[in-house]
């Protein structure tokens, strides 16, 4: 607020899409802390890493950004340690 004053501006001329990015903001903390009171905190985190594939996804088919041979490689490891995880415990 010192230092950015206008940022209070702009939130109150997008409350809407700000308030709804708090209240999901607060939903997946929520979510995040009951998973892994009622699973192990390591099943639970490996899980999440799903989080990464829907934000590329997102960005590919919302966006129309190019999802380079890096990212499709990252994709790729991420699901193969989750099976592997998923599949030793």
């Amino acid at each position: 607020m010192v230092k950015e004053r206008e940022q209070l501006r702009l939130i109150g001329e997008n409350l809407r899409a700000s308030t709804f990015i708090g209240f999901t903001s607060v939903a997946g903390s929520v979510g995040w802390f009951t998973a892994i009171s009622l699973q192990e905190a390591a099943l639970v985190k490996t899980l999440g890493q799903m989080e990464f594939l829907v934000t590329l996804l997102i960005t590919y088919l919302y966006f129309g950004e190019r999802i380079s041979a890096r990212e499709y490689s990252g994709m790729a490891l991420v699901v193969v340690s989750i099976l592997l995880l998923l599949r030793a415990s």
